[in-house]
């Protein structure tokens, strides 16, 4: 399945859970367009130094991935992208680093909404 992009209601379902700054205290960037690039690189699998510079710095991508998996918001993510019909069974996560430790984490070991 090719890549899509999230949309605009999408966007604004997200954008709450995402950083409202850097951390880092550098220049403001687009958060869209990073998140954008963060599902771009765990969807396709390419390596963060491949990613497409229209989505922003990779370091900066990748840092964002990293905030994200140490805050637990992934989970939270998915389910709103489920809720908004993506596909989201391609996402790897499996790098995914949470509470300072490496550990393996796949979208199976997440509870996934029960459909009514």
């Amino acid at each position: 399945m090719p890549f899509r992009e999230p949309d605009d209601r999408l966007w604004e379902a997200v954008r709450p859970l995402l950083p409202v700054r850097s951390p880092h205290g550098g220049r403001r960037v687009d958060l869209r367009r990073l998140f954008t690039g963060v599902l771009y690189v765990l969807s396709t699998g390419v390596a963060w130094a491949d990613a497409p510079r229209c989505y922003g710095a990779k370091s900066t991508l990748h840092r964002l991935h990293l905030h994200l998996c140490r805050t637990g918001k992934y989970p939270r993510i998915i389910e709103l992208m489920r809720a908004h019909e993506y596909d989201v069974d391609h996402l790897d996560l499996s790098r995914c680093h949470l509470a300072g430790e490496y550990r393996a984490t796949r979208l199976s070991d997440w509870a996934r909404p029960r459909l009514h």
